[in-house]
Parts: C-alpha cells; structure tokens; sequence
C-alpha cells in the first residue's frame, strides 16, 4: 500500500532516509488510519460497544506507522503500551505517545520478580497526567506479584486524586 500511496521508489528512498521521506510516510499513513479507525468507530458503536486503539513503540516509529491525533481521533480512549519500561524512560514513551495522538490516555506496563519500582512509577504516571492504569498480564502474574499490582494501583488512584 506504501507503493502505491508514495510511489514504487518508497523503499529505496526510506533506506536512504531522503530529506522529508518520513514526515510524507506518517503523514499518508496517518491518513489510511484514520479511516480505518473512523470505519472501525462506527461498526462497533452501532453495536453499543466501544473502541480503545493501542499506541505502543519508539514515538518516531509510531508516527511512522500512522499514529496521529488525526488517526486516533475516532477511538473513544487510547492505550499507551509501555510494556516493562521503568522511570524516566517510561515517562518518556508515555509523553511521546501522548504527544502524538493529543490524548491523555491509559498506560499498559507489567511487572516482573525483579521490579520493585512498580507503585512508584504508576504514581509518577498518574503526576504525569495518564488517565488510567493497565497492568498487563494479570492473569499470568504469580501470587508474588499480586502485591506489588496491588501497591500500583493504590498509588497510581492516590496519584490521581492528588
């Protein structure tokens, strides 16, 4: 689809990073999104049902792949994937995301063993404006890690209503 938006030299001229080659990719991607995400809107409103679209990755990578406040504008909430990236890094994403798609949105990430930090950065995430809080994979999350969802999510309500 990227050929026959940009023309057959897409490629080529992505891998030589052409002045303006990416800004044109997200912009035309950005395009195709939204209609897709319009399209989507609609089907599943006419069934009572809502629809969330999931931003996740390097911003500039997303941005490449369409993600644009004009892509997402349709959907009725934002999911921001953040997986199991921690602090100031995860702060980071979050805001880059965000600052794609102009919404505050919710913020999945996950726990494992060796994370002790989850609580404080959910509240760091509910400082930094997110509107919810996903913890991924809670059907999978040993007993161990029930404490620590716990935690978060005390500290990202706590967070919130500070």
């Amino acid at each position: 689809s990227c050929r026959v938006l940009f023309g057959a030299d897409v490629e080529a001229r992505t891998h030589a990073a052409e002045p303006g080659v990416f800004a044109e990719l997200a912009n035309g991607r950005a395009a195709g999104a939204r209609r897709l995400v319009e399209a989507t809107a609609a089907a599943v409103h006419d069934q009572g049902s809502l629809l969330r679209v999931f931003v996740s990755g390097e911003p500039a990578q997303a941005a490449v792949q369409g993600v644009a406040a004009e892509s997402t504008a349709a959907a009725d909430a934002v999911l921001y994937g953040c997986g199991p990236l921690r602090g100031d890094e995860l702060i980071s994403r979050f805001d880059g995301l965000r600052a794609l798609t102009g919404r505050p949105g919710t913020v999945s990430t996950n726990w494992a063993p060796e994370r002790a930090d989850l609580a404080a950065d959910a509240e760091r995430l509910a400082a930094a404006g997110a509107e919810g809080l996903a913890l991924y994979n809670l059907s999978l999350v040993p007993e161990a890690g029930l404490d620590a969802f716990r935690a978060a999510a005390h500290a990202f309500r706590a967070g919130v209503a500070a």
